[in-house]
């Protein structure tokens, strides 16, 4: 998904997501085309960014594969990384790049079953 500056906008299910200060901030944004954004704030030890993440809870037809899934405002985070390289720019666009990241886990190919 495109955020309003092009950049793409990756969602986690929120099962794998761990806010650190898990609570919603106050902040509740209607989006036209996806319903109601709740904000939430995101935390580490003492660090706080605030409104740093959303969820659509609420959201209805094309938009409602963002129900159970949380995305982040990439400038509120310190640091993102991409398996174990860190980003420095944005999430790239798997669209219109793709790039081989370094990373520990194996890959198994099955062909035929």
């Amino acid at each position: 998904m495109r955020g309003d500056s092009g950049i793409p906008i990756y969602y986690f299910p929120q099962e794998h997501v761990t806010l650190g200060h898990p609570h919603p901030s106050g902040r509740v944004v209607t989006v036209e085309t996806k319903g109601n954004a709740t904000f939430w704030n995101a935390g580490v030890g003492d660090c706080l960014a605030e409104n740093a993440a959303w969820t659509f809870d609420d959201a209805e037809g094309d938009a409602a594969v963002t129900k159970g899934y949380v995305a982040f405002d990439w400038s509120q985070i310190d640091r993102w990384f991409e398996e174990d390289e860190e980003a420095f720019v944005h999430a790239r666009d798997p669209y219109h790049r793709v790039d081989v990241v370094d990373f520990r886990r194996s890959v198994g190919v099955v062909v035929g079953g």
